[in-house]
């Protein structure tokens, strides 16, 4: 099977369910190759939302990952560059749950 565009799986992890409230702490995503299904590009990126240690801390506990990880990470404004780049913008998106798209589109808007 061919598909018109490579498919873009991504996902993010947030710190709750409320994209009014709530924020990215991880990005990812899967670029998969429109005429043969194999990966063509990856991307992960955990994103550090706060300077406050005990708002990373909580982070990175959600994420299972060591504090100084999460601390070093991004912002959400230069972890959604580096996704752009790395996918571009003509691509299929696939995803399991709409409510992603909907932090995907507000990182995108904070950048």
């Amino acid at each position: 099977m061919k598909f018109i565009k490579d498919i873009l799986l991504f996902d993010v992890e947030t710190t709750g369910q409320d994209p009014d409230k709530d924020s990215i702490i991880q990005l990812a995503g899967v670029l998969i190759d429109k005429d043969n299904l194999l990966e063509k590009n990856f991307f992960n990126s955990y994103v550090r939302v706060s300077f406050l240690e005990g708002t990373i801390t909580q982070h990175a506990q959600m994420l299972n990952i060591p504090f100084e990880t999460m601390q070093k990470s991004p912002k959400v404004y230069d972890a959604i560059k580096k996704f752009h780049e790395t996918f571009g913008s003509d691509v299929l998106l696939a995803v399991h749950n709409i409510d992603k798209v909907i932090y995907l589109r507000g990182g995108f808007k904070k950048s």
